[in-house]
Parts: structure tokens; C-alpha cells; sequence
């Protein structure tokens, strides 16, 4: 007895030691996702979210492919040949001239999809997350409407020279000025704020009030960015939820009917549905309106580069169209790297879903979970057609896709290495004896012989000559 007090008095501290590690790891992750400082090592530049990366990369990959972290999964797969593609496609096209950049793209890209892999494995370790996630909201809030009203940014301003980076141009939209806090550009803080708005929800699902507060906050956050892109899936996520409080959770039912919609506005409007929300429901129609036209002349940069895509090189366009951006992270992506890397992309996100789709969830609180998961993964996968990410977010975008694989183990798919059968589990009277186990009663009854005189059990049971009960 004292034994096993001792160990589940170790068992608790070890596992209360786990606890505070992942704290301590998720908040030194916000911190290199908000923290604008960078040095340059030769033609490298370096942020504390890259040394991150850089340290952890090799760690988490070897976690991931060896299954310590559940199944190494197609996905995972596809993820890595994403990544080589992307090496391959800068040599094939630059030579070794941008080696460097590939690296440091990989890392950033693959680094983060495999710390979501590793760092979120449990219903708590997710919850967690976001915990932390929504404080942080709460801490920057302040700054937030200082820079909202005045057009200031705290942080950028504090830092100063040490800073990667200052405040943008000044732009303001309703009387407002576009919020930056810690990002290079609004999009990227807009981008950020929305992830939390699904999630928070459905964590905190059980209470309706708190959970739409919860939901409601990080979208006054979004909003705070004055970028249409993100206030849009925002909205989109609040429009999904809804959707699901009203209809118990019909998204076939959905996807029927958005079908339908599309095929019809299609049909009967000579714009696209697409055209139509870029130049309808963005806040600036100018902006919309270039969007359309970096899509048609991206799409057919692509065709004409569709293997390896163009690299680094500036792609073709109109003579009217002075900036080089490309306000679409699938599309930019595929004309730097060529079909096979969106092809790679898009498979890993899939599969990725279909598995967090089939993970059979038992327990309420995680089944909530997962639709505020999927829920959030729709509006990021609209916003990114709107905008392009880069760094921080491109990091944090890869790292929401493999965070969602715990949903797999939480499902029963696998069970963690450590836990063993009932059948197999040695009894603990057993473990540190040299007396062998004594069988049980159940089980010396099956071996013992029958009392003479009387038939045994089984026999009993068959016995031809024990007249029925009816009679």
C-alpha cells in the first residue's frame, strides 16, 4: 500500500510538472509569435519565432514520423512533401542562389505544423491553448484602442530601432486607424485575432452567454484591423455557429444548400459568386476589384509556369498593376512553387479534416471541440484566398492544421503507448511478489471436478432427463 501511494504521489507530480512544462511552452510560443525583434546572420534574418523553430524542428519531426505523437499519418506525409517541394522548386528555379530562403521557409512552414502535432495531444492541452490565447487577447486589448483612436503603436514605438519593423503608412477607414499592434502589416493581427473566435466558442459552449461573449470579444479584436478579409470569416464562423444552434448540427444540410446557392448566382448573374463577395462585401471596393485581377493574371502565371513556378521572380501583370502583392496565400503559393506544392498543401489539409471528421468522440466537451475546430479551419481557409500571410502567421496557419490530429487519438484510433489492456495489466499484488498470483474463485471453479452424486453445472443445463419447467 505504501508503495502505491508513493507511486501515484509521483504519478501526480510528474503529471503536474507536464502541466506547467506546456504552459511555460505555449506562452514562450505567443511571445515569439508577438515579440517584432529580429538579428541578421549574413543574409539571414533571424526572429525569436525562427530560433524557436530552428530548435525545435528536429525534435518535433522525430516525434512525429516515430509515432510518439499518435499515427504518422498520409497527412504528415504530404506535409513533408509539401516541404521538399519547396526546396526542390527554389533550386530548381534560383539554383543554390536561395538556398537559404528555402530553409528558412521550410522550417517556418513545416516547423509549425509539426509543433501543433507535438505541442496539442490532449482535450486539455487544447482547451489550454486557447485559454492562454484568449488572455493574451484580454492583455493586448488596451493597446488595441490606443492605437485604434490614435494611431500609435504602442509596441512598435516602445521598441524603437530594435524593432524588425515600424508602423505602417497611416490608413485610416471609418474614422479609425488600422490596427498593427506587434504585426508587420493589419491583415496579419486581423488574421490572428480570428482564429480564437470558433474555438473560444465552442470551449465554452456549454454556457451559450459565455461562450458567444468569449466568441464576440475576439471578433471586436478581428475587427479592430479594419481588414475585410479577416472580419469576414469572422463572420462566416459566427454565421456557421448560428447555423448549428438552429439546425442541431445539419452541415450536410449545408453544404447542400451553399451548392445550390452558388450554382444559381452563377447561372443567373454574369459575375461569379466569388466576384461578387470580393466586390460587395469588402470595405474598400478598389481593393476588391484589384483582387479579381491578381487572381486572373496569378492563374495564368501558373499555367505558365505549373511545375516549379516562378520562385522569387516577379510574375507578370498588367501595366496599370504597380504592386507586386499578391493578396492570396493558395495562390502565391502555387505561382512560387507550381501545382505540385498547392496540390501537396490542399491534400494534407483534406485528409487532416476527413480524419478529425471520422474520429468517433464520445465525450461531449471534445465533440465541441472539434466543430470549433472545423468550424475555425472554414474561415481560415476563406480568409487566406483573400490575403497572404507571411512569418508569424504562415507559422501559426501551419500549426492550427497540425494541432487538430489529437482529434484522431481522442477518437480511439490509437490509444497512448503507455496504456495497456485490463486483460494484459498484471494484477499489483502480483508485480512485486515472488508468490505466483492465487486464481481466483471464479477461476478455480471452472477446473474444479463436480461433487460426487450430483451432475455438474454444465451438465445440468443439457440433462434430457430434468423435466422442463412448464411441466
Amino acid at each position: 500500500m505504501a508503495y502505491a501511494q508513493t507511486t501515484n504521489g509521483e504519478t501526480d507530480a510528474a503529471s503536474a510538472g507536464r502541466k506547467a512544462d506546456r504552459t511555460v511552452l505555449f506562452v514562450l510560443f505567443f511571445i515569439c509569435i508577438l515579440l517584432p525583434l529580429s538579428i541578421s546572420l549574413g543574409s539571414l534574418r533571424l526572429t525569436p519565432l525562427r530560433l524557436f523553430l530552428i530548435a525545435s524542428f528536429i525534435p518535433f519531426v522525430l516525434q512525429v514520423v516515430s509515432g510518439k505523437v499518435g499515427r504518422f499519418h498520409t497527412a504528415d506525409i504530404l506535409v513533408f512533401c509539401f516541404g521538399g517541394w519547396i526546396m526542390l522548386s527554389m533550386i530548381a528555379v534560383h539554383g543554390m542562389e536561395r538556398v537559404a530562403y528555402a530553409g528558412i521557409t521550410v522550417v517556418e512552414l513545416i516547423g509549425g505544423y509539426v509543433a501543433g502535432r507535438v505541442m496539442i495531444q490532449s482535450a486539455t492541452q487544447y482547451k489550454r491553448f486557447f485559454n492562454i490565447y484568449f488572455i493574451v487577447l484580454i492583455l493586448l486589448a488596451p493597446l488595441v484602442l490606443f492605437e485604434l483612436y490614435t494611431a500609435r503603436a504602442p509596441i512598435l514605438d516602445g521598441l524603437g530601432g530594435l524593432a524588425s519593423f515600424g508602423k505602417n503608412r497611416t490608413e485610416f477607414r471609418f474614422g479609425l486607424s488600422r490596427v498593427q499592434v506587434s504585426f508587420s502589416h493589419s491583415i496579419l493581427w486581423g488574421l490572428f485575432c480570428s482564429i480564437a473566435i470558433g474555438n473560444l466558442f465552442y470551449i465554452y459552449g456549454k454556457s451559450f452567454v459565455r461562450g458567444s461573449t468569449y466568441a464576440g470579444f475576439a471578433l471586436s479584436m478581428t475587427y479592430s484591423s479594419l481588414s475585410s478579409g479577416p472580419f469576414l470569416a469572422g463572420m462566416l464562423q459566427f454565421l456557421m455557429i448560428l447555423w448549428d444552434k438552429i439546425t442541431k448540427g445539419k452541415w450536410k444540410l449545408l453544404v447542400i444548400l451553399f451548392a445550390i446557392f452558388y450554382v444559381t448566382i452563377d447561372l443567373l448573374s454574369n459575375r461569379t459568386p466569388i466576384q461578387i463577395i470580393i466586390e460587395e462585401l469588402t470595405f474598400s471596393s478598389h481593393t476588391g476589384w484589384y483582387r479579381i485581377h491578381i487572381w486572373r493574371h496569378g492563374t495564368d502565371n501558373v499555367w505558365d509556369n505549373p511545375i516549379f513556378g516562378l520562385g522569387l521572380n516577379d510574375w507578370k501583370r498588367a501595366s496599370w498593376m504597380t504592386g507586386s502583392s499578391v493578396d492570396n496565400f493558395w495562390l502565391l503559393t502555387t505561382m512560387r512553387h507550381g501545382l505540385p506544392a498547392i496540390g501537396f498543401l490542399f491534400g494534407a489539409i483534406g485528409l487532416s479534416v476527413l480524419y478529425t471528421l471520422r474520429a468517433k468522440l464520445t465525450d461531449p466537451d471534445i465533440a465541441r471541440m472539434r466543430v470549433g475546430y472545423l468550424v475555425t479551419m472554414a474561415g481560415l481557409f476563406f480568409t487566406l484566398a483573400t490575403v497572404h500571410v507571411w512569418e508569424q502567421l504562415a507559422v501559426l496557419v501551419m500549426f492550427y492544421i497540425g494541432m487538430g490530429s489529437w482529434f484522431m487519438t481522442a477518437g480511439g484510433d490509437q490509444p497512448p503507448p503507455s496504456e495497456t489492456t485490463p486483460e494484459t495489466e498484471a494484477p499489483p499484488s502480483s508485480r512485486y511478489s515472488r508468490r505466483a498470483p492465487k486464481p481466483s474463485r471464479r477461476a478455480q471453479g471452472k477446473h474444479q471436478p463436480a461433487k460426487p452424486g450430483r451432475p455438474a453445472r454444465s451438465a445440468r443445463r443439457t440433462n434430457p432427463q430434468r423435466r422442463p419447467i412448464s411441466e
